[in-house]
């Protein structure tokens, strides 16, 4: 599991647009075409996966339906989207204070 330090900076980014993750994907069917090293990853490597991701920097040359594409995946448990989760409502609030 990663640090809080971490997962506020893994919050900060998915806000800031850095990253694309699995809930960005309409249909779940699509996931191992985006994360196509999801295909060869042993079951055991992602079963405790609540979402996957990877920095957009990372993308591939190809898209898939729209979708970039990566030949790495970074993996976040449930555990870590509960901490995540409140950053990112927190983020969202002080950006809608500033804006009125």
């Amino acid at each position: 599991m990663r640090t809080k330090e971490e997962l506020k900076q893994v919050a900060i980014d998915i806000y800031k647009g850095l990253i694309f993750g699995s809930w960005n994907i309409k249909n779940p069917k699509d996931i191992p075409l985006v994360f196509m090293v999801c295909v060869l990853c042993e079951p055991d490597k992602l079963k405790d996966a609540a979402h996957v991701f990877e920095y957009l920097s990372k993308a591939g040359h190809i898209s898939v339906n729209k979708m970039p594409t990566f030949l790495s995946v970074q993996i976040l448990t449930n555990d870590e989207i509960d901490i995540i989760q409140p950053i990112l409502k927190h983020l969202k609030e002080a950006e809608k204070s500033i804006l009125l």
